[in-house]
């Protein structure tokens, strides 16, 4: 009875061998095989983010509009079957198609074409009508892929293509330019606005704090209006005096916070 189990067991390995993808038992055999690479190399393989749940991150986005996989020399591309005249013609998808239209992408694992830009940000319906093929199904049938009213051609001329694909490029651009972007202006000049408000009150709450340590009153006869050091009475009390003696003594920050304040 032993015998028999080993056999079976190995007679099993033996059979699945060339299926299993272990990289601790079969890593020599794959790295000599040729399909390996094409294995390694499809993890951008457009198909594989179809109809996921996972959100796309926007590292991914930027690689499958940019690095997406593609067929490797030798590879067979994928073809349809059709009946003309009571003959079977087969039609394939050729590098041209690929090289002629730069937002149509192949999928290995769906055996079939996609628009990249529709995938990643085309929405999931236009006029009430739900998309499908090129954006939420792989295009298989082969026979119209050039001409004026071909599949591709007619793909083009879709409003939600354009807009995806201006969409795409708009990504691209904010991805690789982060400055560029309006949200990201707009708040590193807040930014720069909130530093330089908490710097003007940097000798302003210096001189609070002096006049409490030494015990001196803030509040003086005059201490009301805009300081100016030409035309202020003769005291204006510590507080103010001593903000007075700083900017005499070179405090620009607070110089220009005294001469451009409206209050």
């Amino acid at each position: 009875m032993q015998k028999k189990i080993n056999d079976v067991f190995s007679s099993t390995s033996t059979s699945t061998s060339s299926t299993l993808t272990d990289p601790g038992t079969h890593s020599e055999n794959l790295k000599n095989d040729e399909s390996y690479s094409i294995i390694i190399d499809d993890s951008l393989d457009i198909g594989k983010f179809i109809n996921t749940s996972i959100p796309i991150d926007d590292f991914t986005k930027c690689a499958l509009l940019e690095k997406h996989w593609v067929p490797p020399p030798g590879y067979i591309y994928p073809f349809s079957i059709h009946i003309r005249q009571g003959k079977e013609i087969k039609r394939n998808v050729l590098p041209v198609h690929l090289q002629n239209n730069h937002w149509l992408v192949l999928s290995d694992c769906m055996k079939g074409l996609f628009c990249k830009y529709c995938v990643l940000f085309a929405s999931n319906t236009s006029n009430n009508v739900t998309l499908q093929t090129l954006v939420k199904k792989p295009l298989k049938i082969f026979s119209k892929l050039t001409g004026k009213d071909s599949d591709l051609k007619r793909h083009c001329n879709n409003k939600y293509h354009k807009f995806a694909v201006e969409s795409g490029n708009n990504f691209l651009a904010a991805y690789h330019n982060p400055q560029k972007v309006i949200i990201n202006q707009i708040n590193t000049q807040r930014s720069i606005q909130v530093s330089e408000n908490r710097k003007r009150l940097v000798p302003i709450i210096e001189t609070i704090i002096f006049c409490g340590r030494q015990n001196l009153a803030l509040r003086g006869h005059r201490d009301d209006g805009f300081l100016d050091d030409d035309a202020r009475p003769s005291n204006e009390g510590n507080f103010r005096e001593l903000l007075m003696f700083r900017i005499s003594a070179g405090d620009k920050t607070l110089e220009n916070h005294i001469k451009t304040t409206s209050s």
